[in-house]
């Protein structure tokens, strides 16, 4: 008799006793005679449930992880120790208009627009990343143009490493603060009026103001000017008036843009 070839069937069966699962992978070999006639078949039984545990917890760690990822409100990549994006979520999808099936393996570096406000730190994803990973920097800001419109748009962008199945890969997440950098600016912009306001007040407009008022004094001295005087004193009075209503008008027009 000999044993031929490889296995011609091979399946995996689990056995509940108490409660409890035990896992076997069996292989069934023929057996043929010398003359090459079938006469039987072995049956080897492998004892593999501690190994069948690994696999189902691993398998329902990925889900966990997946629903987890997919329930989370912002864009989340999930990238392999090269770059390459191993998945994306659907607000991923949503904000830069991917899709999954047509990202997948594909480098980071590729798919986000150039246009994202660059530092010495920044010149690719990976350096980027490494960047993140130094205990002092928990985020960075990066400006992107999302299609169709090429709308401005201001990301935080933070990262975090993680192993799973004993490989590398990173969680990023983008936090959009694109109304917070609008209001940011609008504040800003506002504080500069503010800041000019207060310069025009001090410095502008005290100097005509500050003429019309001595020269009412003046004219308030009835006893010690002219009629010829008091006439052109009125007239430097109206010069003066005017020029406080051009800064005035400018002022008004400067806050109210």
């Amino acid at each position: 008799m000999s044993l031929h070839g490889k296995s011609v069937e091979e399946e995996m069966s689990a056995i509940s006793v108490d409660n409890q699962t035990y896992w076997f992978r069996t292989r069934l070999n023929p057996v043929y005679h010398a003359e090459g006639k079938l006469v039987g078949v072995t049956v080897i039984s492998e004892y593999i449930t501690e190994q069948k545990k690994v696999e189902i917890y691993l398998i329902e760690s990925e889900a966990r992880f997946r629903s987890i990822l997919h329930a989370i409100p912002l864009p989340i990549v999930v990238l392999d120790k090269h770059c390459d994006i191993i998945g994306i979520n659907p607000y991923t999808e949503r904000i830069f208009r991917w899709k999954e099936q047509d990202v997948l393996g594909q480098s980071i570096d590729s798919l986000i627009p150039a246009n994202f406000h660059e530092d010495l730190l920044m010149s690719t994803w990976e350096s980027l990343l490494i960047h993140l990973m130094e205990p002092e920097n928990s985020h960075e800001v990066l400006e992107v143009l999302l299609p169709p419109t090429s709308q401005t748009a201001y990301f935080e962008v933070y990262a975090n490493d993680f192993e799973f199945r004993g490989k590398k890969q990173t969680v990023v997440m983008f936090l959009d603060i694109t109304n917070h950098i609008q209001s940011s600016r609008v504040i800003q912009n506002q504080l500069e009026i503010l800041r000019e306001v207060a310069f025009v007040q001090s410095h502008v407009i005290r100097s005509p103001l500050a003429k019309i008022l001595g020269i009412t004094n003046l004219l308030l001295q009835e006893n010690q000017i002219t009629l010829e005087e008091r006439s052109e004193w009125l007239g430097h009075l109206t010069e003066s008036a005017e020029e406080l209503d051009i800064v005035i008008q400018q002022l008004v027009d400067r806050i109210g843009k």
